[in-house]
């Protein structure tokens, strides 16, 4: 009896267990990492890349961006990864990994995205004598900032101004006496997209008219 008994434990020993472990190894190798990737729009042309790596080991992995941003990060001890980048310009962003044996991962991808500015409420105030109000609001993600260039009228020339945190801007001027017709602004993003000109009448017989984009 107590010789089978001894037998029946004597796999479990220390002395085989090397060879189970190399069994193991052997008849389960690792997977190759898998990665998966978002993107969040933090102000102006800023994106925020984060995701997560899923590997055995996924701490410390570099992970590898490429297309319309070229840089790396590194994965923390649970394998996340979260980086404030500036694309080069809108279009789709990569990110890889390989993991510490040399195995390469999927090609995560996300695309930066931008939807170009407007320009509403448009209108010319007139305040006294020759001296107009130009006021409007940029509708843009992220409109602050934004410059708004004048025309249309010949002392709007080369005049501009910022929109605020909300949108609006106004520009206040004297403009030449008798000086009347279309007023324009346009703005341009962050990403280089172009508004449609916006426009307002300017009559010295009137104080306010409501905005046109075309």
């Amino acid at each position: 009896m107590t010789r089978l008994a001894l037998r029946s434990h004597r796999p479990h020993s220390p002395r085989y267990r090397p060879h189970l472990e190399s069994l193991e190894s052997r008849d389960c190798p690792n997977a190759a990492p898998t990665i998966y990737m978002g993107i969040m729009s933090v102000q102006q042309n800023h994106v925020v890349l984060s995701g997560v790596v899923m590997d055995e080991s996924p701490a410390g992995l570099t992970v590898q961006f490429s297309g319309q941003y070229s840089g790396t990060t590194q994965t923390n001890a649970e394998g996340t990864f979260t980086v404030c980048v500036t694309p080069a310009q809108l279009g789709a962003i990569f990110a890889s990994t390989t993991d510490n044996i040399g195995q390469a991962s999927n090609l995560a991808q996300v695309n930066v995205t931008s939807n170009a500015p407007a320009i509403v409420n448009f209108a010319a105030t007139r305040q006294i004598g020759n001296i107009f109000t130009f006021t409007g609001r940029v509708i843009d993600e992220h409109p602050q900032n934004l410059k708004v260039t004048f025309g249309g009228l010949p002392s709007l020339a080369g005049r501009y101004t910022f929109a605020n945190s909300d949108g609006w801007f106004s520009l206040t001027l004297e403009l030449a006496s008798g000086e009347e017709g279309i007023a324009t602004a346009q703005t341009t993003d962050w990403w280089g997209l172009n508004s449609a000109i916006a426009e307002t009448l300017v009559s010295n017989g009137n104080s306010s008219f409501p905005a046109q984009s075309s």
